[in-house]
């Protein structure tokens, strides 16, 4: 009986011995990599992931990237959220360009981006898929100092959150028709010959900023920017431009600035513009008006005639000739305050600033003075 009895105390304390261990000694758990919520950084070389304070977002910086294979290589690692907050592929202008050629859906796996910058490189093609997993989350797209001839604007249509679109410095030859109720800037400068229809913009209501400088633009059409009744800025600097026809400015009361400087403007029609309001900026320097036609421009001085601001009509190094077809103008304080101070009389080698407005009243036939 005693023997029984110390067996199965020796038993028992075996067991609880085991269970002691088995508590006080558990399996280490693997400890968290330090990368998450990144992917192992050796995997997506030369890309790199970062994540912010608070771990809130993550962005991609693929920067150093060496070819279209080698980008594609790191977005097919082991990725564990498939959602960023940035892509970042760029280099400074003065840096050799990074040597990728194409992208495409499978570029990027099933990652999503809201903001895509993308500059200084020698991308030549953009699939109209490359972002279809971005579409939903997409806010902002930068494909600039490239070589792209095309660019998929289709795509704008179904992207619900892009505001902004910069497609600068590229080589792209036609923009298809911008479709886009969410869009609110827009930059295609410096794109040498781009065509588009004369209704490109009528779908895109909520456009805010508009650059089109730099493309050898012709003409403005009549009714080119009818829609935008939200336009602030608009730049067509640097272009071919030669004529004003009525109705190609015409805004809805709105617009901030308008650039027009360095073409070739001659001739301004009658109601060429129309809806600028008090304070707007009008940039005409560097074109060739001989001529500013009260029939045509009294109208325009009138809309922003209410302004506190001055020189906001800048005319400079255009070859004005001032003789009584200028009187409507340097007789008005209001209007001359309007001009900027560096319109030039090139028939009499002075500034409009400093023309003999007394010798032009007593002077000019009365029908030269309204």
């Amino acid at each position: 009986m005693v023997r029984n009895t110390l067996l199965l105390v020796a038993a028992f304390l075996a067991q609880a011995t085991v269970l002691v261990h088995a508590f006080a000694d558990p399996k280490p758990l693997a400890a968290p990599r330090e990368s998450y919520p990144c992917p192992e950084p050796e995997d997506i070389l030369p890309c790199v992931c970062t994540k912010d304070e608070q771990a809130e977002h993550i962005d991609m910086d693929c920067s150093n990237v060496q070819s279209s294979q080698q980008l594609r290589d790191a977005f097919h690692a082991t990725i564990p959220f498939p959602t960023f907050r940035n892509l970042i592929i760029e280099k400074k202008t003065n840096e050799t360009p990074i040597p990728i050629t194409n992208i495409d859906k499978d570029t990027f796996n099933n990652i999503q981006f809201s903001y895509i910058r993308i500059s200084h490189t020698t991308l030549q093609d953009i699939a109209p898929d490359t972002f279809e997993y971005s579409h939903d989350i997409l806010e902002t797209l930068i494909v600039t100092d490239s070589n792209l001839d095309s660019f998929p604007f289709d795509i704008l249509i179904d992207c619900p959150k892009l505001t902004d679109l910069r497609v600068f410095r590229n080589k792209i030859f036609h923009m298809s028709d911008i479709r886009s109720t969410s869009l609110l800037y827009l930059q295609v400068s410096h794109n040498p010959g781009i065509t588009y229809g004369d209704e490109a913009f009528f779908q895109a209501p909520n456009l805010q900023y508009l650059l089109l400088n730099d493309i050898k633009l012709a003409h403005v059409a009549p009714d080119t920017f009818s829609k935008q009744s939200k336009l602030k800025y608009l730049d067509l600097s640097h272009n071919g431009i030669t004529t004003l026809y009525a109705g190609s400015l015409a805004f809805y009361g709105t617009v901030d600035q308008i650039k027009l400087n360095n073409n070739r403007i001659q001739k301004v029609q009658v109601n060429a513009f129309s809806g600028l309001k008090p304070g707007s900026v009008l940039w005409m320097h560097h074109n060739l008006l001989d001529d500013l036609p009260a029939d045509v421009w009294k109208p325009v001085f009138e809309t922003v005639n209410n302004a506190h601001s001055t020189n906001l009509f800048v005319f400079d190094d255009n070859p004005l000739t001032c003789q009584c077809n200028i009187l409507w103008l340097v007789e008005n304080a209001n209007y001359m305050d309007t001009m900027a101070a560096g319109a030039w009389c090139s028939d009499k080698e002075e500034l409009l600033v400093d023309v003999d407005v007394a010798f032009l009243q007593n002077n000019c036939p009365p029908s030269e003075t309204v």
